[in-house]
């Protein structure tokens, strides 16, 4: 295993009937690997998110699994739709065309902490 592998990090959470995939650290070739592992176990359940907020770093590997992984929701009659992410990686999205192929949405609240 590539100690790269690390560099990215995701969570899932429910939110009403969207699932949200959380992205975190770096999406490139060492790590799509465990995005598209990731996005495979989620299609078909309901609506995906894929949130880019927390992503530092995505390169051309990283900019093709999201075109696949949006693709893959079509061909499963699901929803996959993004979350903007830094202007670093929008910038690599508009720079690469992918920006406008790909459906994207506002964030919604996050949920409320447990006070419990």
């Amino acid at each position: 295993m590539d100690s790269r592998d690390t560099d990215l990090t995701m969570a899932t959470r429910q939110q009403g009937d969207v699932l949200i995939l959380s992205l975190a650290g770096e999406l490139d070739m060492a790590t799509v690997p465990k995005f598209e592992e990731a996005i495979e176990r989620v299609l078909g359940r309901s609506p995906i998110a894929v949130d880019l907020r927390g992503l530092a770093f995505i390169d051309s590997q990283g900019v093709k699994a999201l075109l696949q992984a949006f693709k893959a929701g079509q061909d499963c009659h699901s929803t996959v739709f993004f979350f903007r992410g830094p202007d670093n990686v929008q910038r690599v999205l508009e720079l690469t065309g992918v920006e406008e192929l790909l459906g994207w949405s506002v964030r919604p609240a996050e949920p409320p902490e447990d006070s419990s």
